[in-house]
């Protein structure tokens, strides 16, 4: 899970990527991308979930790795204890 209590929008979305990529082995690219169209969960595409979405397309093909979320302290920024 996420940081807080609910899961974040890549936990929520990428079972639904997987999903469409397993049922789709070896389709042309052009058929996979209207797949993944139609299967958005949300109904519009646009935002940070869309761009989620398009991200983890990339992410479980293979195209770009996912390295989760990393921590950059701000400049002159101290540990606390």
């Amino acid at each position: 899970m996420g940081f807080g209590l609910l899961p974040t929008w890549r936990e929520r979305l990428r079972p639904v990527i997987a999903e469409v990529l397993a049922a789709n082995r070896g389709v042309p690219l052009r058929v996979l991308r209207r797949r993944f169209r139609a299967a958005f969960p949300y109904a519009e595409r646009r935002g940070w979930p869309y761009k989620v979405w398009l991200d983890e397309i990339r992410v479980q093909r293979g195209l770009r790795v996912f390295r989760g979320r990393v921590h950059r302290p701000a400049v002159g920024q101290k540990m606390l204890l």
